[in-house]
């Protein structure tokens, strides 16, 4: 009775199931280990349903079958298991090749009357990007000029008017607050920011999107929050940038506890480990879209979401970071802190007490 239910529960079916994938010569039987891979992941093992889908795509000991092999990655993936991720993007690269030779002919046979319609659309539509969208000649290339352009043509707010725009907001509410490149050509808009908590004297909030792409540390080593170059960029240009004089002075001076690395004190932070898991109720609402511009930053993007960035350390890696991964969960191990894929949700303190003085620059 108890080999019956060992041999039924799923992780002993799957090492069976491995053991006889990556036997030597004379040990190694595919058609064992797709019937025990098989057995766990009908279970809901992810590693036995990547691996049985690797099966699938490789014909050992079934047919290859790419329409099974897709099935079981994905059920992979939604699991949390990256490499499945991988391998779907492979096979929907190759289901778009495929697709992409029929359009081609179906393109090449209906040439002219394609060609008239495209004219008739894009005429028009060419007209009004030139006139709405696409900046004037007068208009500068630095990102930095160009969202002080863009706050000169919103209606200049007084401190008190930026006060009255979040003082009553609860949690779960969002609010605009500064300005930030969102658009996929670098269009500044005003930034939504979402109540985590109220407290007496702030709120703590964090940007509703991802807001951008960037490593934690440009280089890979052993780093902590203190030191890494997020850090010093969400300080220093993102704050810059995105707030104006009177919006620094409402944002706090947030000393922060950072676990096994020195404590700080920042204006503007990503959240810890703990932060996030108190602070969201579950997975779903822990995940992000990234914005346009976030994309075209190299924002890592699956099914419409991001995985992000805390400012925690990985568990078990110095050099490594925690991050939230694209399905909301808190991924503790984390990614390399030079990868470049990995979003940015900005945090910070805002005063509920009017600052009517400037602020006076970054300590």
């Amino acid at each position: 009775e108890i080999l019956k239910e060992c041999v039924s529960d799923a992780k002993v079916q799957f090492y069976l199931g491995f053991c006889a994938y990556v036997g030597n010569e004379m040990d190694r039987d595919y058609a064992k280990a797709v019937e025990w891979f098989k057995k766990s992941a009908e279970q809901g093992d992810a590693n036995a349903q990547f691996y049985l889908g690797e099966c699938y795509e490789n014909g050992f000991g079934v047919e290859s079958d790419h329409t099974e092999a897709v099935k079981w990655f994905k059920r992979a993936a939604k699991r949390g298991n990256i490499e499945a991720r991988g391998r779907i993007h492979t096979h929907s690269s190759i289901d778009k090749n495929s697709k992409g030779d029929h359009n081609r002919k179906t393109v090449k046979k209906y040439r002219f009357l394609l060609i008239l319609v495209l004219v008739l659309l894009i005429v028009p539509l060419f007209y009004f990007f030139i006139e709405n969208v696409v900046p004037s000649r007068s208009e500068p290339d630095n990102a930095d000029e160009f969202i002080n352009r863009s706050r000169k043509r919103h209606i200049k707010h007084s401190a008190s008017s930026l006060y009255e725009s979040y003082k009553d907001k609860q949690v779960g509410e969002c609010f605009d607050f500064g300005l930030y490149p969102q658009g996929s050509r670098g269009r500044v808009r005003p930034i939504s920011w979402l109540v985590l908590r109220r407290d007496k004297d702030d709120l703590l909030v964090i940007s509703e999107y991802a807001l951008n792409a960037r490593a934690y540390n440009e280089d890979l080593e052993p780093i902590t929050w203190k030191d890494c170059t997020l850090r010093r960029w969400l300080n220093s240009e993102f704050f810059n940038n995105a707030f104006n004089d009177k919006e620094k002075a409402q944002i706090k001076l947030t000393t922060l506890d950072n676990g096994t690395g020195p404590s700080t004190k920042d204006h503007i932070f990503l959240l810890s480990i703990d932060e996030i898991k108190n602070l969201f109720a579950n997975d779903k609402e822990r995940r992000a879209k990234p914005t346009d511009f976030a994309v075209s930053n190299g924002a890592y993007l699956y099914e419409g979401f991001a995985w992000y960035w805390l400012r925690s350390r990985g568990n078990d890696d110095d050099n490594n970071a925690a991050c939230v991964y694209i399905n909301g969960s808190v991924f503790e191990h984390g990614f390399d802190v030079y990868t470049e894929i990995g979003s940015v949700r900005p945090a910070f303190r805002i005063s509920l007490k009017l600052n009517e003085n400037n602020h006076t620059g970054h300590r």
